[in-house]
C-alpha cells in the first residue's frame, strides 16, 4: 500500500487494537481480513468499528460464501477482496470505497482530504 502512495497509519494484530486503532487514528478506509486469529473475527470487529465510527470497511478473504457474505452484508462493506488477490484488485477496491465515501460526505465537505488508507 505504501508503494502505491497510501498512507499506512497502523497495522493491528487482532480485533481488539483494530478498534482501539480505528478509535485513535480514525482512517479514512479499513482493509480488514476476516480471519485474525485469535478472539472476534474482521466482520465482528468491522460490526463494532462501524457501531462507533462511520469509517467504510474492504473485506479480504480466501474463502467466501453465503453464510460470510450474510454475516457481512450487515456491515455495510466497501468492498470484498477474494484471495489471492492482485494489486489492481486491491488497487480497484480502495479507489471504488474511497469515491464511495468522498461522494457520501460531498454535501458535508466542499474539500475532500487526502486519503489516508488502512489499518
Amino acid at each position: 500500500l505504501r508503494g502505491l502512495g497510501y498512507d499506512v497509519p497502523a497495522i493491528a494484530r487482532d480485533g481488539v487494537e483494530a478498534i482501539e486503532k480505528a478509535a485513535e487514528i480514525k482512517p479514512d478506509l479499513l482493509l480488514m481480513d476476516v480471519q485474525l486469529g485469535e478472539g472476534m473475527d474482521g466482520i465482528e470487529t468491522a460490526r463494532r468499528i462501524r457501531a462507533e465510527h462511520d469509517i467504510p470497511v474492504v473485506y479480504i478473504s480466501s474463502h467466501v460464501d453465503t453464510r460470510l457474505l450474510e454475516r457481512a452484508r450487515p456491515t455495510r462493506p466497501a468492498g470484498f477482496i477474494n484471495k489471492p488477490f492482485t494489486t489492481k484488485d486491491l488497487l480497484t477496491a480502495i479507489d471504488m470505497a474511497l469515491h464511495r465515501r468522498a461522494e457520501t460526505e460531498a454535501p458535508r465537505e466542499a474539500v475532500t482530504p487526502a486519503p489516508r488508507a488502512a489499518l
